[in-house]
């Protein structure tokens, strides 16, 4: 596995705008807090996966929407030429609709990450205030909200 500021370097070559890398970096504190509030609770937690997966979640977001492609699965592919294969799994399961399917997260790592990107934007927002961002961003997505809330709710009873 490479180091924290090797993953950072990473984000920067996939040229990821300042909102995303915000994001990013947003979602890293909080995924690694909450694991090691779990861990401290007896849980047992990858903490270096936790750590760079959720760094590197959204690392396929750019090259994604210029080719018209999942982000998440970009991203994995992505991961996986880096030699960063450990890490992929978690980030192809971070999707919003990921919990509807044979992609749902199942590893306590894979919740962390998935959880987490779900309840922080730039900062914690909480699943509430994140989803009125996506109702502004994407028009259609009421349906699937309605859907993955119960799931998302679940996780989080989990893992809080």
């Amino acid at each position: 596995m490479i180091s924290h500021e090797k993953a950072l370097e990473l984000l920067k070559r996939y040229n990821l705008p300042e909102g995303l890398y915000l994001h990013s970096l947003a979602v890293n504190k909080f995924s690694v807090e909450l694991a090691q509030n779990l861990i401290k609770k007896g849980k047992k937690v990858n903490l270096a996966l936790v750590d760079l997966a959720s760094l590197l979640h959204d690392i396929g977001k750019i090259k994604a929407k210029e080719k018209d492609e999942d982000h998440a699965l970009t991203g994995a592919n992505i991961l996986i030429n880096e030699n960063l294969a450990e890490l992929a799994d978690i980030v192809r399961k971070h999707r919003l609709d990921s919990v509807l399917g044979n992609d749902s997260p199942l590893t306590i790592e894979e919740k962390i990450v998935y959880y987490a990107d779900k309840v922080v934007d730039q900062e914690f927002l909480g699943l509430e205030k994140r989803a009125d961002g996506w109702k502004k961003r994407y028009p259609n997505v009421d349906a699937l909200l309605k859907k993955v809330y119960p799931k998302i709710k679940e996780i989080e009873k989990e893992l809080i």
